[in-house]
């Protein structure tokens, strides 16, 4: 008999409870002006209300030359949900972070780009070779979470000394990126590298290389402004056969870089839109062979500018110089240049 009176007055509590939340039809609710009940009060679409008046978005705030609408926000708990029949798009720089494709870093965010580089190295090997190396590239993005990147460079190679080799021949680098996270803020994305190997420039084996990416726009998180953190950590194994007295060389190695870029001038200066100037802290350690245990650092300064003045389908020019600072020194110094098309 309890357990029967307590039901009703359960059912009696929560009858009163839904009559005192339901207005009746023909009262105004609270806070409807006097004479204008909810029936006939103006409707206000979700649309509008996430959106008051004097915020523009969308394609309309693009036709009145307001700022462009950011892309929707992508997490690694939505990878295959979201993000793979989206069409890829650039994320608008005005007032952010740098976006860009780096020397030795890579990059935590997908692009469509093509590019030609080159790079000078003096002093390789001991000081007695000096190498050149020219390289045209396609990293395109097919949707927002996946990226298929391929280079073909050519390396030329020729004594600066007695002791030095004279070699040349052509290598391929094929990548793929998955994006894991991509907001204004911050990207994420893994990477898979393969290097093919060329026995003329002393590159006997494979290289497979597995890279967790990471970027960080420091504008609003620390308040720098148009500051871009990159960072990056890679395992590369070397598989293949080997040549006699290389088991002597590391068959795994660990890379990891920490870059910084600034960008300058605003994206409306003629011949000099976007300059950025950035440096990169590059190192990588050797997990085996006669030497294990071994690190080698550099840093990569340099810069980056836009001389079309326009930011869809701009053409970049970017130059920067590495010096190695721990010893053995692998070379004495590396010059890059590059020329980058964005699509």
């Amino acid at each position: 008999m309890s357990g029967l009176r307590e039901l009703r007055i359960l059912v009696i509590v929560g009858l009163l409870l839904l009559g005192a939340g339901t207005a009746p039809a023909d009262e105004p609710k609270p806070g409807t002006p006097k004479g204008e009940t909810s029936a006939t009060a103006p409707a206000v679409s979700a649309e509008s209300a996430a959106h008051p008046a004097g915020e523009g978005h969308g394609e309309a705030e693009h036709e009145h030359g307001g700022h462009h609408e950011q892309p929707s926000d992508l997490y690694a708990c939505d990878f295959f949900r979201t993000g793979w029949g989206e069409r890829f798009e650039e994320r608008p720089s005005e007032g952010r972070a740098p976006r860009f494709k780096l020397f030795k870093s890579r990059q935590g965010f997908l692009e469509r780009i093509a590019f030609g580089a080159y790079a000078y190295t003096n002093g390789l090997d001991a000081g007695n070779v000096n190498e050149h190396e020219l390289a045209a590239g396609l990293e395109w993005a097919f949707n927002r979470r996946f990226e298929f990147d391929v280079e073909p460079f050519y390396t030329w190679q020729r004594p600066s000394t007695e002791e030095g080799r004279h070699a040349d021949g052509l290598r391929w680098d094929f990548g793929t990126r998955f994006q894991l996270l991509d907001t204004a803020d911050r990207a994420y994305n893994f990477q898979i590298h393969v290097v093919t190997p060329n026995r003329h420039l002393d590159a006997d084996q494979t290289a497979l290389g597995f890279a967790l990416a990471g970027f960080e726009d420091l504008t609003n998180t620390l308040g720098l402004h148009r500051v871009g953190l990159y960072h990056d950590v890679e395992y590369v194994a070397f598989l293949g056969p080997r040549e006699a007295g290389d088991e002597r060389r590391a068959a795994n190695e660990l890379r990891y870089d920490v870059s910084l870029a600034k960008t300058l001038v605003e994206g409306n200066v003629p011949l000099v839109a976007d300059l950025t100037v950035f440096v990169e802290a590059f190192g990588q350690t050797e997990l085996d062979g006669s030497h294990s245990g071994r690190s080698t650092f550099s840093f990569t300064p340099g810069f980056r500018f836009n001389p079309t003045g326009r930011e869809e389908k701009a053409w970049w020019i970017q130059a920067g110089i590495e010096f190695p600072v721990t010893g053995p020194l692998p070379f004495n110094e590396r010059v890059f240049v590059a020329v980058i098309h964005d699509f």
